[in-house]
């Protein structure tokens, strides 16, 4: 990646973390781990990992829980 932009984003009900890149986008096959990982702490939260191509070329990965009441 020649350029990569992270932005982080905390509401009152949720935290996401949303990633762009310029790469040539996720290989249809391959090692996926590290994303697995990411998508079974994000859903045992109650949250989300969301991975896709970005047009014309790149990746977007967005992780997404809720926030926890204080107390």
């Amino acid at each position: 990646a020649s350029q990569v932009e992270v932005k982080l984003a905390v509401t009152a009900t949720a935290l996401a973390l949303l990633v762009d890149d310029d790469v040539v986008g996720m290989p249809a096959v391959g090692r996926r781990s590290g994303l697995r990982n990411l998508e079974n702490r994000a859903r045992l939260q109650g949250g989300r990992l969301t991975v896709r191509e970005r047009t014309p070329h790149g990746t977007r990965v967005e992780w997404t829980v809720p926030v926890q009441p204080a107390g």
